[in-house]
């Protein structure tokens, strides 16, 4: 398992500049999204997975202040790789 593709974390980052409490809270739960992909708090969406080859996740994450990120990530079950398809917020709790 591993996280393959993060072009779109680090697009997050360029676009709207995010605290480094917000940067770190997703770059821990990607780390352990890549050793786990069923990592709470994710929850799959059955939309957009192609089973029995990739499952589609999100993932709201709650901040110290309230505000939430969001993450989506696709898990390919053959090569156990999660990427990155979009990181968004924060926005206000």
């Amino acid at each position: 398992m591993g996280l393959g593709e993060l072009g779109q974390f680090f697009a997050w980052v360029d676009r709207e500049h995010p605290s480094p409490e917000a940067q770190r809270a997703v770059r821990v739960f990607l780390a352990g999204a890549g050793a786990e992909p069923w990592l709470t708090p994710s929850t799959p969406i059955a939309e957009l997975s192609n089973q029995p080859d990739d499952e589609v996740r999100s993932a709201h994450l709650r901040l110290a202040d309230g505000s939430t990120v969001k993450v989506w990530y696709r898990h390919t079950y053959v090569t156990q790789q999660v990427d990155v398809i979009e990181v968004t917020g924060p926005e206000p709790g």
